[in-house]
């Protein structure tokens, strides 16, 4: 049976691992798709392709992004298309001076409430401003011992609705959606039970994703409940998505999620890498074994 992970972070945001070093985590938990996923961020893949190269594990260039739904941050992969697109290139560029943007924001709302220079530090763990994520600013709290861990953080200060948890005019869904659709992506609406939506409001939400051009839904995480999870399947099937899978990975802030830990898409459902020329292609050069395999 085949291992697919298809939601994974490296260093190029707010992971803990390089991407060479997340390959040949992935090749050690025997992964044999495996997909990088960074925030707004696709600079990680050209170095995790070539260590791939050398591997017996499939590489899928993949993106997380950002998005606005309705005044809400909605998050979005996208997977498996040329990561130099210039389209692409346009879109994240975007997106890195926003995610600056917030970063100064976030510094400047900690500074209030009497933690200084916040973003110096939160830049070197981000390898740059155009990759600062909240978690990089919890990881500087944990270190200046403010709090206990990257929870407690969030829960003080990051989430939202507390005084830190400041918000960017990311891109909107239908856009998002529209640029990645043209270079050729799967997109996938990630992590969808983990919104803090109604029942109405995420029923609209897929809709919404349905008609910009979505084609897919992730699974329900290993710590989701499998009752909602049910749910996701149901709504899955009978809006006709296909259904992708992953463990969202990110290293040492996160040790309890680990590479290739997903729960599985159903064998009713289609997975996403199915529909993929270049997967059919692998499994012909390294066994056909793994063809057919929901993983």
């Amino acid at each position: 049976m085949v291992r697919v992970d298809l939601h994974t972070h490296s260093t190029f945001s707010d992971g803990s691992l390089s991407p060479e070093e997340l390959v040949m985590r992935a090749v050690r938990q025997q992964v044999q798709i495996l997909a990088l996923t960074d925030h707004d961020s696709v600079d990680g893949i050209a170095p995790a392709l070539n260590v791939a190269a050398h591997q017996a594990i499939f590489l899928v260039a993949g993106v997380e992004l950002s998005v606005l739904w309705e005044g809400k941050v909605i998050h979005v992969i996208a997977l498996n298309f040329p990561h130099e697109a210039p389209q692409l290139t346009k879109l994240l560029r975007q997106q890195h001076e926003l995610r600056a943007e917030r970063g100064r924001a976030i510094a400047q709302a900690l500074a209030v409430l009497g933690f200084q220079d916040t973003y110096e530090d939160a830049i070197k763990l981000a390898c740059g401003p155009e990759h600062v994520g909240r978690l990089h600013f919890a990881q500087v709290l944990v270190h200046r011992a403010v709090v206990n861990d990257v929870q407690q953080a969030f829960d003080r200060y990051l989430r939202d609705g507390r005084k830190a948890a400041i918000s960017a005019n990311w891109v909107n869904l239908q856009s998002a959606v529209e640029v990645m659709k043209g270079i050729g992506a799967t997109t996938v609406l990630a992590h969808p039970l983990r919104y803090t939506l109604s029942a109405t409001q995420k029923r609209k939400l897929f809709c919404a994703f349905k008609d910009a051009g979505g084609d897919a839904v992730e699974m329900a995480s290993l710590q989701e409940s499998a009752g909602p999870s049910g749910w996701l399947s149901d709504t899955i099937r009978k809006m006709g998505f296909r259904a992708s899978q992953g463990s969202d990975f990110h290293g040492s802030s996160t040790p309890w999620l680990e590479l290739g830990r997903c729960r599985p898409v159903p064998d009713d459902l289609e997975a996403v890498w199915h529909a993929w020329p270049q997967w059919q292609e692998w499994c012909l050069k390294h066994g056909s074994v793994f063809l057919h395999s929901s993983g």
